[in-house]
């Protein structure tokens, strides 16, 4: 407070608008640190982290869509659905290879080593993908049991059926037991490769019920032909002998057929998509959302401090404004007392001299030392010499109030003295027309008398 009763208005003008404008630099400073502060967190977000997510994301869309792809084509040999999948495999390819360029050269040891399990158990998957499309287009290949069917079964069908035919045809006509037994066998057989081919085709278990009854019909009818060796021709019995040799065979094949047509292996393509495929393609989607769920950590960590560095700067900024806000109210307020209020004083005492009804008693206050001030001094000074030349005016109005009134009592008296002095002469002039007429009769009187 001191020291500003000693500043001059420019001095106080140029500290008022130096603590604004310092105030103005303050904040200029302090956002373009923040501005800068966030520059640095959000360019690795949408430089780094963001281009990442996109591929990480392409990666993922991709490889599903590959996925699907693959599935339809396996299912309908369509070309379109082929070309769809070569389209998100090589798409894929690219995605692998972006983020192999930046995370490789740029990430630490944990990201890369993630990524390199995810371009491992990706090249297993593209290996996998091309089993299963040469599965696809090789029915006897991707289906065991076909293959089985018509390397084995098939042939050893047609063989024993040729022989039972053989057989029915080689019989006379009076040997009706014989021929029962081999047009039973006929039908048996007929029955049995007829509910394996249904069973082949179509994977019904309630086949299998029916194939043991032939299978076992058969079986009797077999040894009943053998038991009935005498009846039967020479060629007869080569032909049931060939039957009895190929039955058992048929049988082992029977069942490895049945084995694996029976179970999760019976379509190559299907059991590597619900087995290999389909837990590779599980722990590279696991991996990759892993790789993803350390971005977006990576993302959420930068986001935080974006959002921490805009809260200290708003908090600062609050902080600086309120101080500056007070020092501008101490500024107003000092302003208003030293500058203002000095001002409005001289204005007012001005005033009432142009209406001539001021009190040139009163002083402006001239502690400070400024323009004011000095100009508070020097219009003291006019107030000053203004009472005195008043003071003396009014003595000499006084003194001259009191020689009026003084010649005032003596024009009273003069005038007293002169009505005395005219009534005296009036008087004396009445007495003297008195004498006059008094001599003026005399003098007639005297005429007369004369």
């Amino acid at each position: 407070m001191k020291v500003n009763l000693h500043l001059s208005i420019k001095q106080k003008l140029i500290m008022g608008f130096g603590v604004v404008i310092t105030s103005l630099l303050l904040i200029a400073a302090i956002s373009y640190y923040s501005l800068k502060t966030s520059q640095k967190s959000v360019t690795p977000i949408f430089e780094e982290i963001q281009p990442l997510l996109l591929l990480i994301n392409d990666l993922e869309i991709n490889l599903n869509l590959a996925t699907t792809s693959l599935g339809n084509y396996l299912l309908s040999k369509n070309n379109d659905d082929k070309a769809t999948l070569e389209s998100s495999i090589e798409t894929t390819v690219i995605s692998v290879e972006k983020l192999e360029a930046i995370i490789l050269n740029n990430y630490n040891e944990e990201t890369q080593s993630l990524l390199l399990r995810i371009i491992e158990d990706l090249e297993s998957l593209l290996i996998l993908k091309d089993n299963m499309v040469e599965l696809a287009n090789d029915d006897l290949l991707n289906f065991p049991a076909f293959k089985i069917n018509k390397n084995h079964l098939e042939s050893i069908s047609v063989d024993i059926f040729q022989n039972i035919q053989d057989i029915i045809y080689g019989f006379e006509d009076d040997n009706a037991i014989v021929m029962n037994h081999a047009q039973e066998l006929r039908y048996n057989w007929a029955m049995l490769m007829s509910e394996v081919r249904s069973f082949i085709a179509f994977r019904n278990p309630d086949t299998i019920s029916k194939i043991e009854v032939f299978k076992q019909g058969t079986r009797q009818n077999i040894n009943s032909l053998l038991e009935l060796e005498d009846d039967l021709s020479a060629d007869q019995i080569d032909a049931i002998y060939e039957v009895d040799e190929l039955y058992p065979d048929f049988l082992v094949y029977w069942e490895q057929a049945y084995s694996v047509h029976s179970s999760d292996k019976w379509r190559g393509d299907s059991y590597l998509i619900s087995n290999d495929y389909g837990a590779l393609l599980k722990q590279v989607s696991l991996e990759i959302k892993s790789l993803s769920s350390l971005f977006h950590t990576k993302l959420h960590f930068h986001k935080q401090e974006l959002g921490e560095n805009f809260d200290d700067t708003i908090s600062l900024l609050v902080i600086i404004v309120t101080i500056f806000v007070l020092i501008g109210f101490v500024i107003a307020i000092l302003t208003a007392r030293n500058i203002l209020m000095p001002i409005n004083n001289l204005t007012d005492i001005v005033k009432g001299l142009s209406q001539g009804n001021a009190d040139i008693s009163v002083r402006l206050d001239t502690k400070n030392n400024d323009e004011i001030a000095h100009l508070s001094e020097n219009f003291n000074s006019v107030l000053d010499k203004l009472e005195t030349m008043f003071t003396d005016m009014l003595q000499i109005s006084e003194d001259m109030v009191n020689k009026q009134f003084q010649a005032n009592s003596e024009l009273s008296e003069l005038k007293v003295n002169v009505k005395n002095t005219f009534d005296h002469a009036k008087s004396t002039l009445v007495t003297a027309n008195e004498s006059k007429t008094m001599s003026e009769e005399i003098s007639s009187h005297t005429k007369e008398i004369i």
